[in-house]
């Protein structure tokens, strides 16, 4: 059902912009990065990183940890696995 209230966001302000990847690595470490635009944000669960650290990272990042692969901790050095380090939250244009 329809309302006259009812308003297009996208009429309003235009088409949105891409958010881009904000992993700390994502322009260094191509391994788990590509040139996308991020698809998910991530939380960082790793407990060297503060509880609320959550980022917009891109596909092949999200590929990462879904697969489980070993990584080392940028800030402390630790080896582990991504999704042992990460927790996907939810995609970016939902």
């Amino acid at each position: 059902m329809s309302t006259a209230t009812d308003i297009d966001v996208a009429a309003l302000v235009g088409e949105m912009d891409a958010v881009p990847c904000e992993h700390s690595q994502h322009t260094v470490t191509k391994l788990f990065h590509d040139d996308g635009p991020a698809t998910h944000y991530i939380r960082a669960i790793h407990p060297c990183q503060p509880p609320s650290h959550a980022f917009a990272a891109c596909q092949k990042m999200v590929n990462t940890i879904r697969a489980a692969l070993t990584v080392i901790c940028g800030s402390c050095g630790a080896i582990t696995t991504a999704n042992e380090a990460h927790e996907i939250l939810g995609p970016v244009n939902a």
